[in-house]
């Protein structure tokens, strides 16, 4: 944790592996967390309201996946997206991304994007496993 925070580049708030977007990168990213888990309830709704088969319940995984990544991205403050392009958009008044030529840095981003995806997969894996349950107890 040391090292990583050490590379940080003052001038713009990017620390390797821990914080690679600004604030309104955070904001964009919580809303779409919103987004996927509002459409989870939504689906979660019809799926019990039209007596779907059980299983359809297992659809709700890619929404689940898409609420927990936006909100654990927003959480982080960082970007699945820009780790796996090598980018960083940490600085509040620059408009387009910027590459990460330090590969230290990028490994450092890579290894944060994985347990981030890892993180939101488990997260959806529960919620879908959650959904189809209660599709089978009605």
């Amino acid at each position: 944790m040391t090292a990583a925070i050490s590379s940080q580049t003052p001038a713009t708030g990017y620390v390797p592996g821990v914080c690679n977007i600004n604030k309104d990168e955070i904001a964009y990213r919580r809303k779409a967390g919103y987004l996927g888990i509002a459409a989870y309830g939504l689906l979660l709704a019809g799926l019990l309201v039209f007596s779907f088969n059980p299983w359809f319940g297992l659809v709700l995984f890619l929404p689940a996946f898409i609420g927990a990544v936006c909100m654990l991205q927003a959480t982080y403050k960082f970007c699945v997206s820009y780790a796996a392009s090598g980018q960083q958009h940490a600085l509040d008044d620059d408009p387009e991304a910027q590459a990460i030529v330090d590969a230290a840095s990028r490994k450092l981003d890579k290894q944060r994007a994985r347990k981030i995806n890892v993180q939101s997969a488990l997260i959806a894996l529960v919620a879908a496993a959650l959904a189809v349950a209660l599709l089978f107890s009605r």
